[in-house]
């Protein structure tokens, strides 16, 4: 064997390892990306009409560049001059610079909005509003060079192959191609690029390691699927697109949206968008000549419901998970049966709901309460768990409280990817749920709900924690009309202590009575406040929180945007801890502040509450087993029961759940996540060269030293060096890239 067969053995066997690190990259994006024939093209400029097209174009699934209508023109305006103005996200213009600079800069989700032809899509909109050609020509150009480039690429830049992205372009490009598909004066090669980058992204689309099963990022990649199956059913990839969509939805409804008809995706604003996706495919079901299965049909029923409860008057949402503050929704409108087309309109509850509503497979209990003095309140408790479903925050048992138009008691809500604090606003503090200090997200724990009631305007749930260390957390939430809310809070083997953050809405202010262990807000709300007072037979520290990192207290995203605001945070040291939280919303002149008696001996089965709300009036709750007691007694007039409520036990859902789960498993089994893991193959292959250039330096000073032994020796040595980089290869692919 001549040294120099030696050389080029061994780098050959170094660039062979290193080539094993990024083949299955390759492979991950690599598709046919043959131009299908001319005169498939030539067919797809008349079928199907402009009507099917308009309306596929419209159901977009990008996020929006900007917040309102009326800021599309000055944006349109201000893109043919080389910037981007973002209403949307709260950030000032930035140049353009072209393909692919234009995906990159500012945070995650601004990167995505463009990456999935944000931009484009306000062009196409100033064109639908005006009919001025600079705005289409302007899309025009610009797609042209994304599709040019994007068809050069090998490997993902960014979040050019990103699986939103991907999805999020099909209906722009529907919308493009509608408005140009039978000008004669297009250039060929424009034409071209256009129906490229759509027949490329309908084969990415449908690779399976490009799927993502578990969220709605897949059923967005099938509703691309679907889309455009029917807007260019004359392309041979067509059919298989179709029945392909239609079987992976089969496959992620079962876990995607539950049998009580929520989107288990841990957040009001999400089940918002999955009612709507649901929606869509129907829709497009019924374009393809096709009925909607029973199980959809049913669910999209169910999702109204549930999405109806949600909705307040005011357009806003509950903050609850991944939801906006404050922000006005549009609401999606259509047909289970996929009759007629969606439209979306911020259209106030069609129903107004006076009562406790239950999802207990789903984790939430709804509540609205309208008093004789026409008070509207809803109260939101959540404690969904679906481990691996996505925009999970730690805040099982955590409540949410609106009246007459004011968030009195929230939750941090939908935090901006990217920033610094990101990871905290998913944590336990960036809720009202109580919790261990300093316990995890990710701590292993298990949630249920206990027992229920509801009677003459008073409401009643009970829900129980217990984590896998022993900790044990047990909140009663008990309703009383519109304004009165109190929560009793017991832990048990908190081995750091318990501790609860209550938020409010920004605008008002916390402020202490004197020395006391009550606070109220101010500015009044509406000519309105919130009373707020605690009791407990334990020692508690209480304090007034705004804008802090340390611990994460006292912030809302109000329309994804992070706003400091004021929370109370309620420490208690003791591992075994009892607490009452009273919340009660009094008019602006009413400055009598509440005291509350919590009994000394109290548990989850049985206690007492005494509230002192004036000079006067009292009112007492206790609870003894499966019943409560509310009492009223005014010293003037003396005392009268109010309500004696049964509480019910909530069955089990433990069948139901672990049916969820497997699903899930099941469609995590069929398509198993790729995983971006560049950032390791660049250390990897960077630290296997530098491996081989070690060996290199060390035989070639072994041959000057030993020359003769190693002669003697070359196969063995060599054969134990191919040993070892086949060894090598094995666990950098199998193992660590694993």
């Amino acid at each position: 064997m001549s040294g120099r067969f030696q050389v080029i053995l061994r780098i050959a066997v170094v660039v062979s390892v290193v080539a094993s690190v990024w083949i299955p990259v390759w492979l991950h994006y690599d598709i046919d990306r043959k131009f299908p024939p001319k005169e498939i093209m030539e067919s797809a400029k008349t079928v199907p009409n402009t009507r099917i097209l308009s309306e596929i174009g419209r159901m977009t699934l990008g996020i929006p560049l900007l917040d309102s209508a009326t800021a599309v023109i000055p944006a349109a305006e201000e893109i043919l001059n080389g910037g981007l103005f973002s209403s949307a996200f709260n950030i000032g213009i930035t140049n353009l610079q072209g393909y692919p600079d234009d995906m990159r800069g500012g945070p995650p989700s601004f990167q995505l909005a463009k990456a999935g032809f944000g931009i484009e899509s306000i062009l196409l909109d100033a064109f639908e509003m005006t009919n001025d050609l600079r705005y289409l020509e302007k899309a025009l150009v610009r797609i042209k060079n994304f599709s040019e480039y994007e068809n050069r690429r090998r490997i993902n830049d960014g979040f050019l192959w990103n699986d939103h992205a991907i999805a999020a372009r099909v209906p722009i490009l529907v919308r493009l191609w509608m408005h140009v598909r039978d000008r004669p004066d297009l250039e060929i090669k424009i034409r071209e690029a256009l129906f490229g980058l759509i027949v490329r992204s309908g084969r990415l689309l449908a690779k399976p390691s490009h799927f993502t099963v578990r969220t709605n990022h897949g059923v967005m990649q099938n509703i691309a699927l679907l889309q455009l199956a029917t807007a260019f059913p004359s392309l041979p990839d067509s059919p298989a697109w179709k029945n392909l969509a239609l079987e992976r939805l089969a496959i992620q409804l079962p876990f995607y949206v539950s049998i009580e008809g929520v989107t288990l995706e841990h957040s009001a604003e999400y089940h918002r968008l999955g009612y709507e996706l649901l929606l869509m495919i129907a829709r497009l079901y019924a374009l393809n000549g096709l009925s909607p299965s029973q199980e959809l049909a049913f669910k999209i029923e169910k999702a109204r419901e549930f999405l109806e409860l949600l909705k307040r008057p005011d357009g806003t949402l509950p903050a609850v998970g991944n939801t906006r503050q404050g922000t006005q929704y549009s609401f999606p409108s259509g047909l289970s049966n996929g009759q007629i087309p969606l439209s979306n309109g911020a259209d106030a509850p069609s129903i107004l709901f006076n009562g406790l509503y239950l999802f207990p497979v789903s984790g939430y209990s709804v509540w609205w309460n309208i008093s004789q003095n026409n008070d509207i309140s809803q109260t939101v408790i959540a404690w969904a768990k679906h481990d691996g479903h996505g925009h999970k925050h730690a805040d099982e048992g955590s409540v949410t409280w609106w009246s007459n138009g004011v968030d009195w008691l929230t939750n941090t809500g939908y935090w901006p990817y990217g920033d610094s604090l990101t990871d905290a606003s998913y944590g336990w503090t960036a809720s009202n749920a109580q919790h261990e200090i300093n316990e995890s997200s990710q701590s292993k724990r298990t949630v249920r709900a206990l027992m229920s009631g509801c009677k003459d305007g008073i409401r009643f749930i009970e829900i129980e924690r217990i984590n896998s260390d022993g900790a044990k957390f047990n909140r009663q939430v008990i309703g009383i009309e519109s304004r009165l809310l109190i929560i009793v809070d017991f832990s048990s083997n908190a081995h750091n202590g318990s501790e609860i953050i209550w938020t409010t809405a920004p605008v008002s202010n916390f402020y202490q009575y004197g020395f006391g262990q009550g606070f109220v807000t101010n500015p009044p709300r509406g000519g309105r406040k919130m009373n707020v007072t605690f009791a407990s037979p334990n020692s508690m520290d209480i304090g007034i929180y705004r804008g802090e990192t340390q611990p994460f207290a006292g912030w809302v995203a109000v329309k994804g945007k992070p706003t400091p605001t004021d929370a109370l945070r309620i420490v208690l040291s003791e591992p075994d801890s009892t607490v009452a939280s009273l919340f009660r919303i009094t008019e602006e002149s009413d400055d009598e502040p509440a005291t509350a008696i919590l009994s000394a001996d109290a548990s989850p089965e049985q206690w007492s509450l005494t509230i002192r709300t004036g000079a006067d009036d009292t009112i007492t709750l206790s609870r003894v087993l499966s019943e409560l007691k509310v009492r009223s007694e005014n010293d003037r007039n003396g005392s009268h029961l109010v309500a004696m409520i049964g509480l019910d036990e909530i069955p089990p859902v433990d069948a139901m759940r672990e049916k969820l789960a497997r699903a899930y498993e099941e469609a995590i089994g069929l398509y198993p996540q790729w995983r971006d893991l560049t950032y390791y193959r660049i250390k990897l292959s960077a630290l296997l060269v530098m491996l081989g250039i070690i060996y290199e330096v060390a035989y070639a000073i072994a041959i000057r030293k030993f020359h003769e032994s190693v002669q003697r020796n070359v196969l063995v040595i060599h054969a134990l060096f191919l040993l070892g980089w086949l060894l090598i290869g094995i666990w950098a692919t199998s193992i660590y890239l694993h």
